[in-house]
């Protein structure tokens, strides 16, 4: 089904970005990087996560116009 390729191609990417980095290894400002790379990134997510929410709730709002 969509929803199993979906979560395997998840779970794909998860393995992938999964690298097992020693954060204590790292120098001072590739560490920075590393965590200011970090943070980007879940703000991304939060973004893309708020616009689909608005998404469902616009989607709702006419389901239920339409009852």
């Amino acid at each position: 089904s969509l929803v199993r390729q979906v979560q395997d191609i998840i779970a794909q990417k998860n393995r992938d970005e999964g690298e097992d980095v020693d954060y204590g290894k790292l120098s001072g400002h590739e560490f920075k990087v590393r965590e200011m790379e970090q943070q980007v990134e879940i703000l991304q997510l939060e973004n893309n996560l708020a616009q689909a929410r608005q998404r469902l709730g616009e989607m709702r709002k006419i389901s239920y116009q339409e009852d």
